[in-house]
């Protein structure tokens, strides 16, 4: 929850953990959910591979959902995942391998195929879906990761970068770092990516 965090290091040394199933839990007190297989880091990740990942569910706050960690402050290096994500929160970030990117938060060298749908309850709250990351934060910094396939829906898909190989949901500052990222495997946006047309200009 919000005051509970991962503060240290996880090394999965490379090996596999496959069909995970993780269930979106009820608001916790501050009113949202941050859920993935870690729900909110803080500390360093890496060398960790899922398989067959599923989460699902709904809350009634704000929810931030990935494969890897529903909210990243700290380091993800070397990280794997495939599966699906699909969630309805009133108002919701969903990434492949990260909801969201947080401030100081620094993701390198990752990859994920991942069907990723994020749809919000309200329908004047917003919620945003990306193959890898559903929010990129201020200050924030992905560096050499790839979405090597999977389908990507949101109620409401902000930010041109979803519509260009359904990396990103949503860049939130200008003072943050995408350098060397690639969608492979020619991803799809759902739906609702149209609202946000490719731009050939946009660097991933």
């Amino acid at each position: 929850n919000y005051e509970h965090f991962f503060r240290g290091t996880l090394d999965g040394q490379k090996k596999v953990i496959s069909n995970i199933t993780v269930i979106v839990q009820p608001p916790s007190e501050w009113g949202g959910a941050f859920t993935g297989f870690v729900g909110r880091n803080h500390g360093i990740l890496k060398d960790i591979n899922l398989t067959e990942i599923s989460i699902s569910g709904v809350n009634d706050g704000l929810v931030y959902v990935g494969g890897i960690t529903g909210f990243n402050y700290g380091e993800i290096i070397s990280c794997n995942v495939s599966g699906t994500i699909s969630v309805t929160g009133q108002g919701t970030a969903a990434g492949g391998l990260v909801g969201r990117n947080e401030e100081k938060g620094k993701i390198t060298d990752c990859r994920a195929n991942v069907n990723v749908s994020a749809t919000s309850a309200v329908p004047d709250l917003s919620s945003s879906a990306g193959g890898f990351a559903g929010l990129n934060s201020n200050g924030a910094t992905i560096t050499n990761c790839v979405v090597s396939g999977g389908t990507v829906t949101a109620r409401h898909t902000q930010g041109g970068l979803v519509a260009k190989g359904s990396f990103l949901g949503v860049q939130t500052e200008h003072n943050n770092t995408l350098s060397g990222n690639r969608a492979d495997g020619s991803p799809k946006i759902g739906r609702d990516a149209r609202k946000s047309p490719p731009d050939p200009s946009d660097d991933i």
